[in-house]
C-alpha cells in the first residue's frame, strides 16, 4: 500500500483474511464435534484435551494452512521492499 499498490497490499490482505477465516471456521467445527454432550460431563482438563485432539486429527491442515499465510507473508515484504528499490 505504501509503493502505491493498493490492489498488491489487497490480494496480500485479503487472502490472509480467508486463510485466517478458513482456519477459524474449521476450529470452530472440530470444536463443536468434539464437545460433550451431557453439561456435567465437563471438566478443568477439556480444553487441553481437546487441542490435542483437534491437533492430531488436523495436522495437515495447520501445516497447510500456515504455510500458506507465511508465504503470503514473504510475498508481501518482498513486493514491500522491491518496490521500494525501485522507487
Amino acid at each position: 500500500m505504501a509503493n502505491g499498490h493498493p490492489w498488491r497490499a489487497l490480494a496480500f490482505g485479503g487472502g490472509t483474511l480467508v486463510a485466517a477465516f478458513v482456519l477459524v471456521r474449521r476450529v470452530a467445527r472440530e470444536t463443536l464435534a468434539r464437545m460433550p454432550q451431557d453439561p456435567l460431563d465437563v471438566d478443568v482438563g477439556l480444553p487441553l484435551r481437546l487441542v490435542t485432539e483437534i491437533h492430531r486429527a488436523n495436522a495437515r491442515f495447520f501445516f497447510w494452512i500456515t504455510l500458506v499465510v507465511v508465504l503470503l507473508w514473504i510475498g508481501s515484504i518482498f513486493d514491500a521492499w522491491h518496490g521500494a528499490r525501485k522507487s
